[in-house]
Order: structure tokens, then sequence, then C-alpha cells
């Protein structure tokens, strides 16, 4: 079995969480003796027979069918996701269409068209899984549902640490409106609540980004910025609770860190946030009422405190590797038979 793993991401322009991801995966991979590299474009004696994208790629899909080679996509959908439910209709509605009623040189114009030659395609939870099935005519038997994990070492460090009942609330996300880190932010100063935001902006020229700091007065709103690794789990583990009113996710790292550190969880009133299980430890609040949101904010850090143990049940990056050497062998002895 020889994987090679491919993004289409520039992380020098666009960090976030597939980087992360692509990268636990590679170190997980490697931990478990599995023959993988990430791919070269430049070398034309680069050879593998698995091909695991993080990006959809029509064209690198059609590569890789034609040399014989099996693919795999780790597929994020979180827009599509979390539009509102007539929205969802309308798109199911059209997709439908589109699949059923047009020619295959109108359909091929589509880059989701590229999906039904995947052999198999991975979601970080079913909701997104739910979507594209929907919406693209994803075969149900194609889709596996694998969700983030944490690293062995991160999960024991944040395990540790005192146990403080509403110190402070952390939200870690990039600081882009798709994140909502402006409308957290006048929330928090409404509320006379303490956040500490750890993140960085894709540009600091970026007018979100300057909107936000301009809220930062390091008593509601504190902003250390961009931190190390060891920092940033000290400070989940001094927090007394974790907040994250994102418009959409596919399953954010940030969160699982979070829950694996046992903080209470306020979360946005959209599917994402239901992807973590039905916990008396995770909230959810509406995004379009801030006055709203100042409230519950409040409320949430008066009876904010760090659990003993996880909030929810978070698997290492070695097991979720695992289920992905499952998904690799399923595939690849699939073409033998």
């Amino acid at each position: 079995m020889k994987i090679l793993l491919h993004d289409d991401t520039p992380s020098y322009l666009c960090h976030g969480g597939t980087q992360v991801h692509a990268k636990k995966m590679f170190e997980s991979l490697v931990s478990l003796g599995v023959d993988v590299e990430y791919d070269r474009w430049w070398d034309p004696n680069q050879k593998c027979n698995l091909l695991h994208l993080f990006t959809l790629s029509p064209l690198m899909i059609r590569m890789a069918r034609e040399a014989g080679v099996k693919v795999v996509l780790t597929q994020i959908v979180d827009i599509l996701t979390n539009l509102p439910e007539s929205q969802r209709l309308s798109r199911r509605v059209l997709g439908y269409g589109i699949r059923n009623l047009f020619p295959e040189s109108v359909l091929r114009r589509f880059s989701w068209s590229a999906l039904s030659q995947v052999d198999a395609i991975v979601y970080m939870h079913k909701f997104d899984a739910e979507t594209a099935i929907a919406i693209y005519g994803v075969p149900r038997e194609k889709t596996r549902i694998i969700p983030h994990g944490c690293g062995i070492d991160q999960i024991s460090r944040l395990q540790g640490g005192p146990i403080n009942a509403h110190s402070h609330l952390i939200s870690v996300a990039s600081i882009v409106p798709r994140k909502n880190s402006v409308l957290l932010a006048r929330a928090a100063r409404l509320a006379n609540v303490p956040v500490v935001f750890l993140g960085k902006p894709f540009s600091e020229e970026n007018l979100y980004y300057q909107e936000f700091r301009k809220l930062v007065d390091e008593k509601c709103v504190i902003y250390p910025g961009y931190v190390s690794e060891e920092t940033k789990n000290r400070l989940l583990t001094e927090a007394s609770g974790f907040v994250l009113l994102s418009e959409a996710e596919s399953g954010c790292i940030s969160v699982y860190e979070a829950a694996a550190a046992g903080l209470p969880l306020l979360l946005s009133n959209l599917p994402w946030a239901y992807a973590y299980g039905k916990q008396t430890a995770i909230q959810h609040v509406d995004l379009d009422n801030e006055a709203l949101i100042a409230e519950r904010l409040s409320s949430f850090f008066a009876g904010s405190k760090r659990k003993v143990g996880m909030t929810f049940p978070v698997k290492t990056w070695e097991e979720i590797a695992k289920q992905y050497v499952e998904v690799y062998t399923q595939v690849l002895n699939h073409s033998e038979r």
C-alpha cells in the first residue's frame, strides 16, 4: 500500500484546519508504518496505488483513474450543510435537475460531478455526508464518517492543569467572517465577559480583521494573537469555557481540543454544532441577535467550569489514522476482486 496525500489549498495563503488535518494524518500514518508521502508534482518518478485528496480536484481524479490509481477524498461541505432549510431544499432540487436532465457535456462543468468517480469519500460528520448525498447525489455506500482527533501527548496536557470556575472563556479560530469573531467580540463587550481570542487573519490588512482589532480592549476582548501550541494548550486548560459562533464548520479541530480539555462549549445553533452529540455541557445560541448572544454568553460564563475528563469522547490522531487505513484497505481490496 503506497499512499500519496494531496491538497490544493496553499497554506502560505490560507492557513486552517485542512492544513493541520493533512499534517496530523501524515505523521500518524507514518507512525503506523504506512508507506505514505506528500505528493511531489515535480517528480515523475513518484508512484502510488492510492491518492488521498483533501480538496475536490476533478483533474486529479480523472488523471488518477486513467493511471489506475484509486482515490479517497476527504470532502468539506460546511457552508451548504448550514444554509437555511429553504435554501438547502432549493439546492437539492437544482442538484437533482442537473444530474438527471442535463447531458454529460454540461454536467462535467460542475466540479462536484467528479464525486461519482471517487472510490470513497470521507466526511467529518453525518450532516455533511447527508448534504452531499442529497445535493450532489453521492452514493451512500461510498461515504464514511471519520472525525478529527487530538495528539495523545496533547490530550494528556489538556487533561491536566487547574479546574477553574468562570475564569475566562476562550475562542480558537482564524479571524475571518465565517468564524464570526467580530460578532463574538461585540457580544463579549456587551455582556462584560472576558473572552480570549486565539488565531490570526489571512492578512492583517483585511478590513474585517481591522474591525476586530478595534474591539480589543484586553478586558473583555483579550487577543494574544497567534500563539505557540504550548501557550494555546495552557490557555485552554486555564479557561472555564469555550465559545465558537461559526456560520459553518466541517468538524472543527479547536472544538475537539476544547472537548479534550473538558471545557463546556457554547456553539452556534446550526447543524455543524450538533455533530458532537447531545451533551449537557454543550449549549447552542442563534446568531441573528447580538443582545441575545450577549445574554447567553453571560449565563454560560456564570456557570462555566472545566470538568474532569472530556466534554465528549475525542480520539487520538493515531486512532483516526487507523480508520483511514481501513478505508484505504477496503478500496484497494475492492479493486482486486
